[in-house]
C-alpha cells in the first residue's frame, strides 16, 4: 500500500485514493460496473471507427473497376464515389456498417 501512496503525484490523487478506500463494497462494485460498461462502449466505438478507417484506407476503395458482361465492358465506379462519407457518418453516429 505504501508503494501506491508513494506513486501518487498530486494531493488530488491522494484525496481520490482515500475517498475510494472509504467507500462501501457496494459503492465500489457500482463504480467498477460503471467503468466496465464504459470500457465496453469505448471498445465498440473503437471497432466502428477502425472499420470505417479500414474502408477509407483500402486502395480498392479508390480504384475504378471494369465489369464485363456478354462481351461488353462497363466502367464500375470507385466505391468511394458511392459512399460520399456515409460510412464515416454512420461510425460517428454509432451505427454499424
Amino acid at each position: 500500500m505504501s508503494e501506491r501512496l508513494d506513486a501518487m503525484k498530486t494531493e488530488e490523487e491522494l484525496k481520490d485514493y482515500i475517498r475510494f478506500q472509504l467507500l462501501s463494497l457496494e459503492d465500489k462494485s457500482n463504480i467498477v460496473s460503471e467503468l466496465y460498461n464504459r470500457v465496453e462502449k469505448l471498445e465498440s466505438e473503437n471497432e466502428r471507427y477502425k472499420k470505417a478507417l479500414e474502408f477509407y484506407a483500402a486502395n480498392k476503395t479508390y480504384q475504378l473497376g471494369v465489369n464485363i458482361s456478354m462481351g461488353s465492358a462497363f466502367a464500375r465506379h470507385e466505391p468511394i464515389k458511392y459512399d460520399k462519407g456515409e460510412i464515416a457518418r454512420k461510425a460517428l453516429d454509432g451505427d454499424s456498417k
